[in-house]
């Protein structure tokens, strides 16, 4: 699974025109979209095929630690912010 923004998936005419690139530059198909909420701009997608791996997550990261993200939002490639963890 892959979680994304709805934005990201709300004008696929079809999940076929969907795909995720790995750090590897390796592209899976998109099999599904499982949840979607415009609202909160969230979307979750089954990927099909196998050599995905789950980020690590530090499950003791204290509320206010650091969290960075590179993104590519509308069309801007290799965007970078900064946040801090809220819960």
């Amino acid at each position: 699974m892959v979680v994304t923004n709805y934005h990201v998936v709300e004008k696929a005419a079809d999940v076929e025109t969907l795909g995720v690139m790995a750090h590897d530059g390796k592209v899976y198909p998109v099999s599904s979209v499982l949840a979607a909420d415009e609202l909160q701009d969230i979307a979750v997608l089954k990927v099909a095929g196998k050599g995905l791996a789950a980020l690590p997550v530090k499950a003791d990261a204290p509320v206010g630690s650091d969290v960075y993200v590179l993104g590519h939002p509308d069309g801007q490639f290799y965007t970078f912010t900064h946040g801090l963890l809220s819960r």
